[in-house]
């Protein structure tokens, strides 16, 4: 899943920030977390890739349903 992350794709880090992907590289993520407001994450810190109807968890790339995002 870690290999998969591109530009624009919405995620959820393992300390619970959910951003977008603005920048990355091989080893870190900048997220803007609010209009103008970003962060740089180590990849390794990526929980899940967020979509519309139900995010993918990195573990083992099995996909869970959470319900609506907030």
């Amino acid at each position: 899943m870690l290999d998969d992350l591109k530009r624009n794709d919405r995620v959820l880090t393992n300390g619970g920030i959910y951003g977008r992907i603005i920048e990355l590289n091989e080893r870190d993520v900048t997220l803007e977390i609010a209009q103008n407001v970003r962060i740089q994450v180590d990849r390794g810190h990526i929980e899940t890739v967020v979509n519309a109807t139900k995010p993918v968890a990195k573990t083992g790339g099995a996909e869970k349903s959470e319900g609506k995002e907030k």
